[in-house]
């Protein structure tokens, strides 16, 4: 006898109904971020939060379990903290003003990689790497799949796989893993630096004191460092190491249609790098709402280019519902984070405990060294990324600590951030690089990461020490 059908509930048919009206409010969350940042208003009201709380309601059905508990963790914690813990109102508006900035820029990111990835310049340009001799091949996926993720984040992962060929093909055209495990390195090492990643966005609004232009070069140097070195040695296991010798036939010489897309893709990067800069310099508006903008400014610029081509044959509604939606995963998370992050610092400084563990006669040095330390353990329990750095930054950024020496604590964060992600089994990175080369995570994090994370470790331990001992 056949099972009856499954009946939805009538909660889940109603979610289902107004489910299409989330990029509405998400748009609205965009708007208020960008007119608060202009000055529309001195303080964040708590009502502007509405559009982006409604935007998780009416998307809960598609949120992962780790979503969903992270939200339900951040509305206990505010529920104790109101209760038992002295008003903090202003830590809350700051907390939520900062969720909102995440989901805003998640918002314009999810629909700037809709309208890239379906351009012709994308494959074009990935056909440059590969037409590369073996020897300078994973070196140059490393260095595009660092400035592709600056564009479209850790979607280049799956996208560098496809477009490698299939795992076991016998006419693929180039070790598969290894370019998937080079695409990660550097997609993983552009959150570091990159004014349009979250961890960036993370960093920057958890220390008021940061001077962003300056973090952002000394975090680039740091990541061309490593990038440099895992480009240079490759830092593979062995399987890895040695590819398949590939046909003849799929090499060959760059096309200049090849060469024009590397061109024009880095020359929308350093175009938005640029504009952000410029804008941040003469305006002195907020570094995270003037990235918003930035975004949405490139949006425009693809659009108007590449036509319908960005459409990918879709009506524009339906791209903005898709682009607007696409990382609600990830903004929620970190979002709701950010909440958490905010009671927990609170209760902290009120007990005391806060001033008692960084009280202790240690160097700078080592204290930050023992957070990036600490980062690590915490990701190796399966506690998501953004919650361990989103945590670190709300309950050290505005101690002395943080304030007295804001850029070396920026880069200590940013470690934070890539170490987690490369020792976090439940991190987006490690779970998109598993699932498309068909490994365990436990795989690319112990097996063929481990030298890669050894020597980012070591190396951002030497850059923290350097950076807080030119700023004492």
């Amino acid at each position: 006898m056949s099972p009856k059908p499954v009946t939805p509930g009538r909660t889940a048919r109603l979610l289902y109904l107004v489910e299409p009206a989330a990029p509405v409010f998400l748009l609205l969350n965009v708007v208020f971020i960008l007119a608060y940042a202009l000055g529309a208003t001195e303080t964040w009201p708590p009502l502007a939060s509405l559009p982006a709380t409604i935007a998780v309601l009416l998307l809960w059905g598609r949120l992962s379990a780790t979503a969903h508990r992270v939200v339900m963790l951040s509305l206990l914690a505010v529920a104790l903290g109101t209760t038992f813990l002295d008003p903090h109102l202003a830590a809350q508006a700051r907390a939520l003003h900062q969720a909102c900035s995440f989901v805003a820029l998640m918002t314009v990111l999810g629909t700037f990689k809709r309208v890239l990835t379906p351009l012709d310049k994308v494959v074009e340009a990935f056909g440059f790497v590969m037409s590369q001799p073996p020897r300078l091949r994973f070196g140059l996926v490393q260095y595009m799949g660092h400035f592709f993720a600056l564009l479209i984040n850790l979607s280049v992962i799956p996208l560098f796989g496809a477009l490698s060929g299939r795992k076991g093909q016998a006419d693929q055209p180039a070790n598969h893993d290894a370019v998937v495990l080079g695409a990660m390195r550097g997609a993983t090492m552009v959150a570091l630096w990159s004014p349009f990643s979250i961890g960036f966005a993370v960093v920057s609004q958890s220390i008021p004191t940061l001077d962003p232009v300056r973090f952002m070069l000394e975090a680039g140097l740091f990541s061309s460092a490593v990038l440099w070195v895992s480009a240079r040695f490759h830092l593979l296991p062995a399987p890895l190491a040695t590819p398949r010798p590939p046909e003849r036939s799929h090499f060959h010489r760059p096309s200049g249609r090849e060469r024009t897309a590397v061109l024009q893709l880095g020359g929308l990067a350093a175009a938005m790098l640029c504009l952000l800069v410029t804008m941040h310099e003469f305006t002195g508006v907020a570094f995270s709402a003037l990235s918003i903008l930035t975004v949405c400014v490139a949006i425009a610029a693809v659009l108007l280019t590449a036509g319908r081509a960005a459409l990918a044959g879709d009506k524009p509604v339906e791209v903005i519902r898709s682009g607007t939606t696409e990382m609600i995963n990830e903004a929620t998370v970190v979002s709701a984070a950010a909440v958490i992050g905010a009671e927990l610092s609170v209760l902290l400084n009120q007990s005391g405990l806060l001033d008692a563990m960084l009280g202790q006669e240690l160097p700078v040095t080592i204290t930050l060294v023992g957070m990036v330390m600490l980062a690590g353990l915490i990701a190796l329990a399966w506690i998501p990324t953004s919650v361990v750095v989103v945590t670190l930054a709300q309950m050290v950024g505005n101690t002395p600590l943080g304030q007295e020496n804001p850029q070396a604590f920026a880069l200590t964060l940013g470690m934070c951030w890539i170490v987690s992600v490369l020792l976090s089994p439940v991190s987006g990175m490690s779970v998109v690089t598993a699932r498309v080369c068909g490994v365990s995570t436990s795989d690319i994090i112990f097996r063929w990461n481990r030298s890669f994370t050894t020597l980012v470790v070591l190396t951002g331990c030497a850059f923290i020490w350097l950076i807080a001992t030119m700023t004492t």
